[in-house]
């Protein structure tokens, strides 16, 4: 018998025969919903189609906000993104319409606030959504970076660098390097512990060359770190 609802208590809107497949697309308690309406789970025959649960590779801040990457799940037809806000509830804050599509960014993540996301691939089959298991989840906190609003070389060997200040930020780091790419054979870098501080002269620099310098912010929540991207480079030549 299929029923109008999950349990024997509903009515009989239609029958099923020996041998039907059907795709059950949610299940309540021992009960089953297909196209037709709902059946009753008998696990020797049963069994509740899922696409498999996408793996988030990679989470981080970018300029326009917190970027999420995952795993293509063949047999989804796309991906809900959930984020939450520290002790908060998750709410779903993106449909994605493509299984091909496996990169999200919350441009409306807010500076500073710490979030926590997971994903879901999704099918729909017989008129519903088959949702998978949630991803792990990634938690991250927002920090949109700041601009280095100055860069010179006023004394010889020195390189005295600003940049705007960031109230939600821990501190700061700076990447300092005589290659345009930053190439790690070429580059230092420096941390400034006070997000209250806003400048800093880099000394021991060879004269007549040309420096390229980059910032970024950071905050530690609990033991773990978590960075901004680096800002766009500036550059000077020392005196």
């Amino acid at each position: 018998n299929v029923r109008s609802g999950p349990g024997t208590d509903y009515d009989i809107v239609n029958w099923t025969a020996k041998g039907d497949v059907f795709y059950i697309t949610k299940t309540s308690g021992k009960w089953g919903k297909i196209s037709k309406g709902w059946i009753s789970l008998n696990p020797s025959y049963s069994q509740v189609y899922k696409p498999q649960k996408p793996v988030v590779s990679t989470k981080s801040n970018t300029s326009q906000g917190v970027k999420l990457g995952w795993s293509k799940i063949a047999d989804a037809q796309g991906y809900y993104v959930y984020r939450k806000v520290l002790n908060g509830s998750y709410e779903k804050i993106a449909t994605i319409t493509s299984a091909d599509s496996v990169s999200y960014v919350d441009t409306k993540a807010e500076n500073g606030t710490l979030y926590k996301y997971k994903v879901f691939a999704y099918r729909k089959i017989d008129g519903g959504i088959c949702k998978s298991s949630a991803s792990s989840v990634k938690t991250i906190v927002r920090l949109k970076g700041v601009s280095v609003s100055s860069a010179k070389s006023s004394t010889a060997k020195k390189l005295k660098v600003t940049w705007a200040k960031d109230s939600n930020a821990t501190g700061y780091e700076i990447q300092y390097s005589t290659s345009s790419s930053f190439a790690a054979a070429n580059t230092k870098s420096v941390t400034v512990k006070s997000n209250k501080t806003v400048t800093k002269t880099l000394s021991g620099l060879t004269s007549k060359k040309k420096y390229y310098v980059r910032v970024r912010t950071y905050k530690t929540v609990d033991g773990t770190t978590y960075r901004s991207a680096w800002s766009s480079k500036a550059s000077a030549v020392i005196k």
